[in-house]
């Protein structure tokens, strides 16, 4: 079982990929927004993110750059909605 971070501003995708994830086994953590995707990124450090681009507070694109940036988050693999 692998920890999945999904982050999307939008509550139906969150729960339609949660849905699917959790069928297959995986925990699911959800964030809203970008700034809270990071934080759960550094406090939980899941195995694994699915990411909306387009994100209130920080977008996918600029959280992925920061998941990058840091070398204990940087392996993290990355889906980009």
């Amino acid at each position: 079982m692998a920890r999945v971070l999904v982050a999307d501003d939008e509550p139906d995708i969150r729960r339609i990929i949660g849905i699917f994830l959790r069928r297959v086994g995986h925990e699911i953590v959800e964030a809203d927004d970008g700034m809270s995707a990071m934080a759960l990124m550094e406090e939980l450090r899941p195995d694994a993110a699915v990411v909306d681009v387009v994100m209130p507070g920080m977008t996918g694109i600029e959280l992925t750059r920061t998941i990058r940036s840091l070398p204990h988050l940087a392996p993290t693999p990355i889906i980009m909605l």
